[in-house]
C-alpha cells in the first residue's frame, strides 16, 4: 500500500527533465497494477472480516482503503497528464507519417466471436458465468493470458467491469483480474444465501396453468440443484419439488 501512497512523491522525484515515454508509462503501468492487487486485498479482508473486527481494527475504523483510492487518483492523474503530454510531443505532423507508439501498444486483438452471456456483478449469475467462462476461454489452452484477459473484459458490464478499471490489458493482469471477480463473487455463503432467498421469494402461481407450473417447478429445482452444488443439505426441498 505504501508504493501507492508514495507513488505521486515518487514520480515529482524524478523531474520533468528526465522525462521519457517509456519511464512514464512503466510507473503508470507499474501503479495500476500495484492498485489492482490492493483492491484484491481489500476485497478478500471485507470477505473475512467479522462485524467486531470492522467497528474495531483501524483499517476499517480510519477508512485507510479510502484513503488509498484517493492517493492512487491523484497520481494516476498527475502521471496520465504528464504521459498524454509527451504523446502529443512524439505526435506525428502529417497523416503520412508512421502511428505513435502509444498507439501501437493500445492496439488490441480481434478476437474470434464467442457467445458469453456478459456479466453484471448479480450474484445469481456468478456460477454460470464463472463455469463458462472456465470452460470456454480459461481452459482454451491455445490462448494466451492476455488475450484470456480481453474476452473477459468484453463479457463484463457494470459493477463487474468497474472492478477492473485500473487494470490495464497485459498478459501478467488476466490472473490478477480473474482473482478480483474471485473474491468479489466467489464466496460461497453468499451464494447460499442469495439462492436460499430467492427460493423463499419465488411468485405464488394463482392460475391452474399447467406451463406456469412447470416453469415455478422448474425454476425451484434449478435453485436446488444450485445449493446442493454448494454443499447443502437440500433432501427435504428435493421430496416437495417433486410433489
Amino acid at each position: 500500500m505504501r508504493s501507492v501512497t508514495r507513488a505521486l512523491e515518487n514520480f515529482k522525484k524524478i523531474g520533468r527533465a528526465n522525462h521519457t515515454y517509456g519511464i512514464v508509462r512503466n510507473r503508470l503501468q507499474t501503479l495500476k497494477e500495484t492498485y489492482a492487487r490492493c483492491e484484491l486485498l481489500h476485497a478478500q479482508l471485507l470477505k473475512v472480516a467479522t462485524k467486531e473486527q470492522k467497528d474495531t481494527e483501524k483499517y476499517f475504523k480510519e477508512d485507510v482503503y479510502i484513503e488509498l483510492e484517493d492517493a492512487y487518483l491523484a497520481a494516476s492523474d498527475y502521471i496520465s497528464d504528464a504521459l498524454a503530454s509527451l504523446e502529443a510531443d512524439q505526435a506525428p505532423s502529417s497523416p503520412g507519417l508512421s502511428v505513435s507508439q502509444s498507439q501501437k501498444s493500445e492496439k488490441t486483438l480481434t478476437l474470434p466471436r464467442i457467445n458469453l452471456k456478459k456479466f453484471s456483478g448479480d450474484l445469481r449469475e456468478w456460477e454460470t458465468f464463472r463455469d463458462q467462462f472456465r470452460s470456454m476461454i480459461i481452459d482454451h489452452a491455445e490462448l494466451s493470458n492476455v488475450t484470456r484477459l480481453q474476452y473477459l473484459y468484453s463479457c463484463l458490464k457494470d459493477e463487474a467491469r468497474d472492478a477492473l478499471r485500473n487494470l490495464p490489458l497485459t498478459e501478467a493482469n488476466f490472473k490478477i483480474a480473474w482473482n478480483v471477480l474471485l473474491a468479489r463473487y466467489d464466496d460461497k455463503r453468499r451464494l447460499v444465501s442469495e439462492h436460499i432467498h430467492t427460493l423463499h421469494t419465488l411468485p405464488a402461481v394463482n392460475t391452474n396453468s399447467a406451463q406456469d407450473l412447470m416453469s415455478l417447478r422448474d425454476t425451484a429445482n434449478m435453485l436446488i440443484q444450485a445449493l446442493k452444488n454448494l454443499g447443502r443439505p437440500v433432501e427435504w426441498w428435493t421430496i416437495c419439488s417433486s410433489i
